[in-house]
């Protein structure tokens, strides 16, 4: 039987893969994985079921949003307090604070960003099928 790596969707016989959460991983993507792991960058992804990735793809998608929603509610309060202001006491103190809080609120979008590029386009594994066999009658004589 053959597979196809959920990495480098290369083809590979049965025995020359590891299984992993999302299916079939071959040999060198595993030792990359595992050096990567060394190094402080582990996808435990592979690892993780399709409901759980969906899931988190979906809490990322959420994330991304948040960020998006506090950098507009955070950029407009600051530019129109400037504009009617003026740059002078504390209105510079305001709008420098709102600015760092943007900041904040695309860092939050980026990191949700990530999340969801590595947990949402995970491919569906095949069903498996299971067939019985039955143990052939012997005869002795």
């Amino acid at each position: 039987m053959m597979v196809n790596c959920v990495r480098c969707a290369g083809t590979f016989r049965l025995h020359e893969v590891d299984i992993v959460g999302t299916g079939y991983r071959c040999q060198t993507c595993s030792v990359a994985a595992a050096l990567a792991a060394a190094h402080g960058v582990a996808d435990v992804g592979d690892n993780l079921d399709l409901a759980t990735r969906h899931s988190l793809a979906r809490r990322a998608r959420l994330q991304m949003f948040g960020g998006l929603f506090g950098t507009a509610g955070l950029f407009a309060p600051a530019v129109l307090a400037t504009l009617a202001m003026g740059l002078g006491g504390w209105t510079v103190v305001l709008t420098l604070i709102a600015f760092y809080a943007m900041t904040i609120t695309l860092g939050t979008f980026g990191d949700g960003l990530e999340k969801w590029r590595r947990y949402a386009g995970v491919p569906a594994l095949p069903t498996a099928t299971v067939r019985l066999l039955r143990a052939r009658p012997t005869t002795s004589g």
